[in-house]
């Protein structure tokens, strides 16, 4: 992956010029074929490639786990454009991850007609359980979808919103 440089377990963080003091950078890590990164202060991305196994799994949550920790709320974009098949344990244990983590809005992009109905059965799912607010959008772009969760990070943000 261009303009990235290996860290430990399979970490890696992007090459940029030196951040300012207290500036964050953005944690990227392959999960087999898989990339999930975490933009500070709240922004979970996720880019799927191929199919989703159970240890995929298990890694993509010790990644969210570790990231999310602390953290009021958690926002995620997914680019959906190579996703492929979803293990069924897979899809079970989805459902879980919503009562693990304070998500509080998804952007997909780049999905295809049946990847939009298979993510929308996947996020339905995750929020079965869930009393909490936790929208999903879908974006032809990312820059769509950024700006979908810029938006939403401001309702989360504003006063009395509760997050």
């Amino acid at each position: 992956m261009p303009g990235m440089v290996e860290r430990e377990a399979g970490m890696v963080e992007r090459e940029a010029s030196a951040p300012e003091p207290g500036e964050a950078r953005t944690i990227v890590q392959r999960i087999g074929e898989h990339v999930l990164s975490f933009e500070p202060p709240d922004l979970l991305l996720g880019v799927p490639c191929g199919s989703i196994t159970s240890s995929d799994l298990h890694e993509m949550i010790a990644f969210i786990e570790h990231h999310a920790a602390g953290l009021p709320y958690v926002l995620v974009l997914v680019d959906v454009s190579e996703l492929g098949t979803v293990a069924s344990d897979v899809r079970k244990a989805s459902g879980d991850l919503s009562k693990a983590f304070p998500y509080r809005g998804m952007a997909f992009h780049g999905a295809s007609f049946q990847a939009r109905l298979f993510v929308r059965l996947l996020w339905n799912t995750m929020n079965l359980f869930s009393r909490r607010d936790n929208p999903a959008h879908f974006a032809s772009t990312e820059a769509e979808a950024r700006a979908w969760l810029l938006e939403r990070r401001r309702v989360l943000n504003a006063p009395g919103s509760g997050s």
